[in-house]
């Protein structure tokens, strides 16, 4: 079922895109069917799109376009509605409580699902004049360099989820004789540090005080791959230290990437993980979905997938 306003496309549809990836904007829905056998939707609309009674998709119009052969309709989740620009100031507070003030502050549109608690307070921080999105990914990334916890911010079906990636394992295998068609493997040290310092800093005193953080191993493998960041002014070298730990554990083992051509499955999608076996490769690891494209049309549903993993030195 395609519906645009309450009206059911889907019998002159020829061909449904599903587009996700992980904190990094809208999820798109695009839809083609042949000019002139319906009516264009109009920018504004709501759309909804379910297969078998499964909801998967709801949102609204955005751009629409017609040639001579065929009409193509833009669609987004409401996590567009947070690209809106605002300035805000954060507390000392959590990201789950930032969260719930962003998007009680970003209208009706926007509406609350599962948002799952984090304990750790972040830091106060003034946003000046940043996308709502901007906002909520960057808190994300520093909760991720505070504790190690990755988080997921996406839409699923009208409900805005805020989920930690451990609470989206999918009870699905990718592999050998299990959906794929098709596959890309890659390893990638452009992202790995084995070697982390954080440090304070100001412009009259120069370095204050420094944590350093090592993963001997890694080094001895990889050779030397230094991360430098910045620590917030008040804290403490203790905790500057748990940083350094927290950024040397994210990163310090080589990027795996598998890129997967497959038989369709409407529960994968960006942010979820799922177990991949590939013999071949002599691969069985669990995989983060970085990016998911879900293509519907008279050949069926297929999907492409962009997964990633870091193997351990």
């Amino acid at each position: 079922m395609m519906l645009f306003d309450d009206r059911d496309y889907e019998p002159v549809i020829t061909q449904v895109q599903w587009n996700t990836s992980r904190n990094d904007g809208a999820g798109t829905l695009t839809v083609t069917f042949p000019a002139g056998s319906a009516s264009l939707p109009q920018p504004g609309q709501q759309v909804v799109f379910s297969r078998g009674g499964e909801g998967i998709f709801w949102g609204w119009v955005f751009r629409s376009q017609q040639d001579r052969k065929n009409a193509e309709v833009l669609c987004c989740d409401q996590l567009r509605y947070l690209k809106n620009s605002d300035t805000i100031y954060r507390p000392a507070e959590t990201l789950d409580r930032f969260l719930n003030r962003v998007c009680a502050a970003a209208g009706d549109r926007i509406r609350l699902g599962t948002v799952e608690q984090c304990q750790t307070p972040l830091s106060p921080y003034l946003f000046d004049n940043r996308t709502r999105l901007d906002m909520l990914y960057q808190s994300i990334r520093e909760i991720r360099q505070a504790t190690g916890l990755v988080y997921i911010l996406r839409d699923s079906f009208g409900a805005l989820e805020l989920r930690e990636v451990g609470s989206l394992l999918l009870p699905l295998t990718l592999g050998d004789g299990s959906l794929v068609t098709g596959y890309r493997y890659s390893g990638d040290l452009d992202a790995t540090a084995n070697q982390v310092r954080v440090l304070q800093s100001s412009a009259s005193a120069g370095i204050i005080q420094s944590a350093w953080a090592e993963d001997t191993a890694s080094v001895a493998r990889f050779g030397p791959l230094t991360l430098v960041e910045k620590a917030d002014r008040g804290m403490t070298l203790p905790q500057m230290q748990q940083q350094a730990m927290q950024l040397l554990q994210a990163r310090r083992g080589l990027r795996r990437t598998l890129r997967l051509e497959a038989v369709g499955e409407t529960q994968v999608r960006a942010g979820s993980s799922v177990r991949v076996v590939i013999g071949e490769l002599e691969l069985d690891t669990w995989a983060l979905v970085l990016s998911a494209s879900h293509t519907f049309n008279t050949q069926g549903h297929r999907m492409t997938l962009e997964l990633e993993w870091r193997e351990e030195p």
